[in-house]
């Protein structure tokens, strides 16, 4: 059983941790006013001046690869997951040859159906192009009711429709963490997998030469018809 003291240094060290959080957020968003204020919340509270954590950031390499358990920061992380990106594409960013090719709404619905995917055109929030709501249901904004679908767009979305085929396996595996992200676009655990799913097709050559494990997980997983399929537009 705990004594009271242990349990009275427990609790204080989770309440430094939240105090630090909201000082860490309010130093990210320039906001000087809870800065100054959580900081002295932070001194009545625990008794001492709060002390930012030495920032960790080892130099990327492809050599060593850390994970997100290596960082005490988030932040940190995702600054050395940017960087070890950037290394990784100046030397393998060549190989990423892409496709300008794209397919009427017509074409999408047919090759959708083939894979037992429903589509529809509707009005997208934001920023978003399509996004996928279930294993058989597609969405697209409506202006691609007329114009031009990019292939690989529609690629990236069939990604979301293999994930949610996969057991076992997903966005937050660590294998399609932040670390191992392929594209530019990967701003979050969600689209690194799908933008991966995007390269084994598009770019094979350019993900097996970086990400040998992710390219060896689809070379395993993805069906011989989805290849054959979506190789046949690009």
């Amino acid at each position: 059983m705990k004594t009271f003291k242990e349990y009275l240094k427990e609790n204080k060290e989770e309440l430094a941790q939240m105090i630090t959080d909201f000082i860490e957020t309010a130093i990210q968003n320039n906001d000087k006013e809870n800065e100054a204020r959580y900081k002295d919340i932070y001194l009545k509270k625990i008794g001492k001046p709060y002390e930012a954590e030495k920032e960790f950031s080892p130099k990327p390499s492809i050599d060593k690869i850390y994970s997100q358990n290596d960082f005490k920061r988030y932040q940190d992380y995702i600054k050395y997951c940017d960087k070890l990106y950037i290394l990784k594409f100046k030397k393998y960013g060549k190989l990423a040859k892409g496709t300008l090719k794209t397919i009427t709404s017509n074409e999408l619905k047919a090759k959708c159906s083939e894979f037992g995917v429903n589509v529809i055109f509707a009005k997208v929030k934001g920023t978003e192009e399509a996004s996928v709501q279930t294993q058989n249901q597609m969405t697209w904004d409506i202006k691609y009711l007329k114009k031009p679908i990019p292939v690989e767009i529609w690629i990236h979305e069939m990604g979301h429709i293999f994930e949610y085929m996969m057991k076992g396996i997903s966005s937050y595996s660590p294998l399609f963490l932040h670390n191992m992200k392929t594209s530019e676009y990967d701003l979050k655990p969600l689209e690194i997998f799908a933008e991966s799913f995007k390269n084994y097709i598009v770019n094979p050559k350019y993900l097996k030469a970086g990400w040998p494990e992710v390219y060896d997980f689809f070379k395993k997983n993805v069906p011989t018809k989805w290849i054959k399929t979506m190789t046949n537009l690009i």
